[in-house]
């Protein structure tokens, strides 16, 4: 039950001391009176007076403008890093990126959600199944949901070119739809126990992507561990969901990809 507004009441926030009793003697001690802030008093009947919950609009937005600068401090380093790594190795980098790679792939993070984006975009050339061959690195961000529950994706991208077009193969990690699916028929299986848990691989042509998987492929592409790595447009592209390109990684992972290449030969 509410207590009753004291007499008078204004609707102003009102103080008064709470003497603490010894405990002893039970006498009041005066040194160590407790400043005490009635919030029941301080709210006035028609509803005026202070509101504890406004308190914590200057905080929330607050907070929200500290977590934009230091994200916007992130974005800065990632692509002077990302510039640096592009000039030291001879590669071209283009921060805005380039709208061609916005919506080029229809597998998924590709085309879902609104105001898609490829950004930090890197192009250069990578040695593989013997000869040089054009590669393209990049960030890709997109939004789901709206309003307050407006949320914005990222995922990294690497795309290395193919000696030969071959009918989409798509590989990802497995999910529990996936198995399900499985029992059909749609999944591959490589006869590696690991690999067939941990990936769901598919293609248009299944008999091309039991081809294209063999031990040596498969063993290169369990060292790159995508979420999402497919044979499509004469392009192998790989896919990291959750997180934007680190200078550091991406040389790895490009290296990682080309072995995967090297292993599917010229058929590839």
């Amino acid at each position: 039950m509410r207590p009753p507004a004291a007499a008078g009441a204004t609707g102003a926030p009102t103080l008064r001391f709470v003497p603490r009793r010894c405990l002893r003697t039970g006498s009041v001690s005066a040194d160590a009176r407790l400043v005490h802030i009635d919030v029941w008093a301080a709210a006035s009947a028609d509803g005026h007076g202070l509101n504890p919950g406004l308190v914590l609009i200057p905080v929330a937005t607050a907070i929200t403008v500290a977590a934009r600068w230091v994200k916007r401090r992130g974005d800065v380093a990632s692509s002077t890093a990302l510039q640096a790594l592009a000039h030291g190795r001879g590669w071209s980098y283009l921060a805005q990126g380039d709208r061609d790679w916005d919506d080029r792939w229809i597998f998924a993070p590709f085309g879902t959600g609104q105001h898609r984006r490829a950004y930090h975009l890197i192009r250069g050339q990578v040695r593989c199944a013997g000869a040089a061959r054009e590669f393209v690195a990049y960030d890709y961000g997109y939004s789901t949901g709206g309003g307050q529950t407006r949320m914005r994706r990222h995922a990294r991208v690497l795309a290395v070119r193919t000696p030969a077009t071959v009918p989409p193969v798509l590989l990802r990690r497995e999910g529990a739809a996936d198995r399900l699916t499985a029992a059909f028929g749609a999944d591959v299986q490589v006869g590696d126990e690991a690999f067939d848990r941990r990936f769901w691989l598919t293609g248009t042509d299944l008999g091309v992507a039991a081809a294209l998987y063999r031990p040596a492929v498969v063993e290169a592409v369990k060292a790159v561990d995508p979420d999402v790595l497919v044979f499509d447009q004469g392009w192998l592209v790989w896919v990291a969901d959750g997180a934007t390109w680190d200078a550091a990684a991406l040389p790895g992972v490009l290296d990682g990809v080309a072995a995967v290449l090297d292993a599917a030969g010229p058929r590839a």
